[in-house]
């Protein structure tokens, strides 16, 4: 099951999977502050009935936290969903992103790479402005029915 989200997230949701995912060790209240203060920087996140997703750009060719054309650094942060694990070292995570007005321009897929802190990083190429489509795939082959897909949408 897939579901589609835009740029505005749930704070309250963020915040929370943020500082399960190691990506604060700060106090929620200062982490709030600082969050609402920087909201273009937070990222989205999506969900299933198993897994919550989130993805943020670490850094870019224009020095910033927000989508611009040319290569953007991803992190990719996976909790289950019922306790807030995260996902295990077996699982692969797979990128795909389009500009779905631009069917011509096909599909460019990159595999994720594992970090220490069990998130995975991956750099994506815009080349042109417009609405973007990247899809996220989760598959750990020692669980079942590990498979899930997240779907996010970026505008340059």
């Amino acid at each position: 099951m897939k579901k589609e989200t835009g740029f505005t997230t749930c704070l309250g949701l963020s915040i929370a999977l943020l500082s399960a995912c190691g990506m604060t060790n700060k106090p929620s209240s200062q982490a709030a502050t600082e969050v609402t203060a920087a909201k273009a920087n937070l990222g989205q996140t999506s969900q299933s009935s198993r897994y919550y997703a989130h993805a943020a750009i670490t850094s870019n060719d224009e020095g910033t936290l927000t989508p611009c054309l040319g290569d953007n650094n991803y992190v990719f942060r996976f909790v289950q969903v019922k306790d807030l694990t995260p996902l295990p070292a077996t699982t692969t995570v797979k990128v795909a992103y389009e500009m779905p007005s631009m069917p011509g321009m096909g599909v460019s897929r990159v595999a994720a790479t594992l970090q220490a802190d069990g998130s995975f990083a991956a750099k994506l190429f815009y080349s042109m402005s417009g609405a973007w489509k990247v899809t996220v795939q989760i598959d750990d082959p020692v669980l079942p029915d590990s498979k899930d897909e997240y779907a996010f949408s970026i505008t340059l």
